[in-house]
């Protein structure tokens, strides 16, 4: 039976540090959105100038969509760089949190009374003195 438990203990710890191996990693830091938004309108830019080339838009035409074009572009580079990311402590300090807020609802501890049955006069005392 001891050698079953022991078993389980290592069964159960092994599969711990595989599933909490990922947790324990840093996580890549993000591209940054403004980057590929910039690569996304210089990619329209490049496009509207081989429509151009190949005729199926005037230069008159295409003016317009340019402008508007390179108007994002400059709106892409100007946005603000902040950080995008959470903490990676965050994940733990919820299940801290939760553990210790989830410890004090399951009841019991030194507050619980007991429940008045019929015929029990100690509980009817209790309840009477409140």
């Amino acid at each position: 039976m001891t050698g079953l438990v022991l078993l389980a203990g290592l069964l159960l710890a092994a599969v711990l540090a595989l599933l909490s191996a990922p947790l324990l990693r840093p996580a890549p830091p993000p591209a940054a959105r403004g980057a590929y938004d910039g690569a996304v309108y210089r990619d329209q830019l490049a496009e509207l100038e081989r429509d151009i080339a190949r005729g199926l838009l005037s230069p008159a035409e295409a003016e317009p969509a340019r402008l508007e074009i390179a108007r994002r572009l400059l709106a892409a580079d100007a946005a603000p760089k902040g950080p995008e990311r959470l903490s990676p402590r965050l994940p733990w300090v919820a299940l801290a949190v939760a553990l210790a807020v989830g410890g004090r609802r399951r009841g019991g501890g030194s507050r619980a009374r007991p429940a008045a049955r019929e015929g029990d006069t100690t509980a009817a005392v209790t309840l009477g003195s409140l």
